[in-house]
C-alpha cells in the first residue's frame, strides 16, 4: 500500500512537472510572437512611403516586376493546320516573359489579345490596302493580331516569329493608352522581341548603309529593300537605347510617355535624351560601325583604298627582295670559303725555334 502511494506521488509529480513545463513554453511563444509583432509594425511604420502611381501603375518599372500572364484567344480559321498552332503556342511560351519585359511596364496583366490565324486569302481580303504586298501580318489596334499562316514559312520567318512581333505591337498600344509611338520605335521593339537579326541582315547594312532615324518612316512605306533597310535601322536604335541606358529603358520610356501623353517627352524623362540627341547618337554609331564600308566601296575611296594596297604591297616586296638578297650573298661567302677539314692543323708560330725535350 505504501508502495502505491509513493509510485503514485511520483506520478502526480512528474506531470505536474510536465504541465508546468507547457506552460513555460507556451508562455514563451507567446512573448516571442508578440516581440516579432512589435517589430514587424515598428519597421512598417519607420519604411518610407512609396509614391502613388495614378491609374495602378508604377512609380518606377525598373523596381517592379512586370506582369508574368498574357491571355491570349486563338482564333483558327478553316485551311490552317494544326501544326502552326502548336508553333505559335511554343513561340509564346518560349517569349512570354521577353515580351512583357520590354512591352509592358505595368505589374496588372494586359487585356486579352485575340489572334486569327489565317490563309493567305483571308489575309489579303481582310487587310486589303492596309498592308504591302510582302506583309504577313498585321496587329489591328491592341487587341487584335491576324497572320497569315501560309506565307510564313516560304517568307523565312518562323510562324513563332511572326506572332511574337506582332502580340510587341499590341501590348506598345496598350501600354501608352493611344498615345502615338515612332514607326521605328514600334518595329524596333517588335524585332528585339521576336529575335529577328539575321547575318545577311549585317552584310546588307555594311553594304548598303544605315538610313538617319529621319528618314525611316518614308523608308518604311517604301519597296521592299527600302523597307528591309528601315527595320533593321530601327532595330539598332532600340539596342542603342538599351546599351545605353539599361536593359529596361523600353519601359520606362513607354510609361513616362503615357505619362507625358508624348513620345520625345517621354524619352527625355526616361533618358535624358531629347530625340534630337538620340538621333545625332545614333547616327555617329551606325556610321563608325556600318558606315567604313560604303565609304570604302564609292569612287574615291575605292581609289585611295586602292592606292593604300599598292603602296603597302609595293613596300612588302621591296623588304622580302631585299632579304631575299642578303641570304644570297650570305650563301655565296659561305661557298667560297673552303670546307673545314682541308683548314691547316694549328701549329707554332714559324719566327719560334722548335722546342728541344
Amino acid at each position: 500500500m505504501m508502495q502505491g502511494t509513493v509510485v503514485a506521488c511520483q506520478s502526480f509529480r512528474r506531470e505536474d512537472s510536465v504541465e508546468r513545463m507547457s506552460r513555460e513554453h507556451r508562455r514563451r511563444r507567446t512573448v516571442t510572437r508578440a516581440v516579432a509583432a512589435l517589430l514587424l509594425a515598428a519597421a512598417v511604420l519607420a519604411a518610407p512611403p512609396s509614391p502613388a502611381a495614378p491609374s495602378g501603375r508604377p512609380a518606377s518599372p525598373d523596381s517592379l516586376v512586370p506582369a508574368t500572364r498574357l491571355p491570349v484567344r486563338w482564333e483558327v480559321h478553316p485551311g490552317v493546320d494544326s501544326l502552326a498552332v502548336r508553333q505559335c503556342r511554343r513561340a509564346l511560351a518560349a517569349g512570354r516573359d521577353r515580351l512583357l519585359a520590354m512591352c509592358w511596364p505595368y505589374v496588372r496583366p494586359p487585356r486579352a489579345v485575340t489572334v486569327h490565324l489565317v490563309t493567305t486569302d483571308t489575309f489579303r481580303r481582310w487587310t486589303a490596302r492596309l498592308l504591302p504586298d510582302w506583309g504577313i501580318g498585321v496587329a489591328l489596334g491592341d487587341r487584335t493580331v491576324i497572320i497569315d499562316a501560309w506565307r510564313s514559312d516560304r517568307r523565312e520567318r518562323p510562324l513563332g516569329e511572326v506572332l511574337l512581333h506582332e502580340l510587341a505591337h499590341a501590348l506598345l498600344e496598350q501600354a501608352v493608352g493611344g498615345v502615338p509611338l515612332p514607326r521605328w520605335f514600334h518595329e524596333g521593339v517588335a524585332q528585339e522581341v521576336a529575335g529577328e537579326w539575321r547575318w545577311r541582315d549585317t552584310v546588307g547594312l555594311l553594304l548598303e548603309g544605315v538610313p538617319d532615324l529621319d528618314d525611316l518612316e518614308r523608308d518604311f512605306h517604301g519597296p521592299l529593300p527600302a523597307a528591309d533597310r528601315a527595320y533593321r535601322a530601327a532595330l539598332l536604335a532600340v539596342r542603342l537605347l538599351e546599351r545605353e541606358h539599361g536593359p529596361a529603358v523600353t519601359r520606362r520610356i513607354l510609361l513616362a510617355t503615357r505619362q507625358t501623353g508624348d513620345f520625345g517627352a517621354g524619352l527625355t524623362r526616361a533618358t535624358g535624351w531629347t530625340p534630337e540627341r538620340l538621333a545625332a547618337a545614333f547616327r555617329r554609331a551606325t556610321r563608325w560601325r556600318y558606315g567604313w564600308l560604303v565609304m570604302l566601296t564609292r569612287w574615291p575611296g575605292l581609289f585611295v583604298l586602292m592606292a593604300v594596297v599598292l603602296v603597302v604591297g609595293w613596300i612588302g616586296r621591296r623588304w622580302r627582295d631585299r632579304r631575299r638578297l642578303q641570304e644570297m650573298e650570305r650563301e655565296e661567302a659561305a661557298a667560297a670559303r673552303p670546307p673545314s677539314h682541308l683548314w691547316p692543323a694549328p701549329g707554332p708560330p714559324d719566327d719560334e725555334p722548335p722546342t728541344r725535350h
